[in-house]
Formats: structure tokens, sequence, C-alpha cells
């Protein structure tokens, strides 16, 4: 019993600890972004300004796809994420690869 309790535990920990890095990057990324328009309003750093938004919204869109595949790592026991995760492993290249590299995944891991 004491097992059992301790692995839910572990399950809330690093659910929670998950949640608290993505809001973290979030806001990071929000603040970053609002400094960067600021900072870009100048003249002449308006293409400066293009490049530097698509990449921070590529960042962004990276960061929800690590998330996402992190989820789905937690959830694996679930007969319905299996099918997800066969998907990925045998229809995709580059998800593929970030689910089998995911940073944040494996900085929970390794942390909690």
């Amino acid at each position: 019993l004491e097992n059992m309790a301790h692995k839910i535990t572990m399950y809330i920990m690093r659910g929670g600890a998950f949640a608290a890095i993505f809001v973290c990057v979030v806001i990071i990324t929000a603040i970053l972004s609002l400094i960067l328009n600021l900072l870009f309003m100048l003249p002449g750093l308006k293409t400066i300004n293009k490049t530097g938004g698509f990449i921070a919204e590529m960042v962004l869109f990276l960061a929800k796809i690590l998330v996402i595949l992190a989820i789905i790592s937690f959830l694996q026991p679930i007969e319905l994420v299996s099918t997800v995760i066969n998907y990925i492993n045998t229809k995709t290249i580059i998800i593929k690869w970030l689910y089998n590299n995911n940073l944040i995944f494996t900085l929970l891991n390794r942390y909690l």
C-alpha cells in the first residue's frame, strides 16, 4: 500500500512540476516578447523585429509540441495513448525524434 501511495505521490509531483515549468516557460516567453516589441519599435529595426518575432513564435510552437509529447509520455500506460505512441514511432520522423529526445520529459525525470 505504501508503495502504491509513493507512486501516486510521484505522479502528482511530476504533474505539478510539469505544470509549473510550462507556466514559467510561457511567462518568460511573454516577457521576452514584450521587451523585444518595445526595443524594436526604433526606426530601422522593423525587419529584425519581424525575424525575431518569427523565431520567438517558432520557439513557442516547439515548446508547446514538447509539452504535448511530455504529456503523452506521462500517459503512456493508457491504451489509447499507446496507439498514439505507436503511430509516432512508425509514421513520423521529426515528431519521433522530438518524442525520444524530449528535453522537458528528460528534465522532469532527472529531477523528480
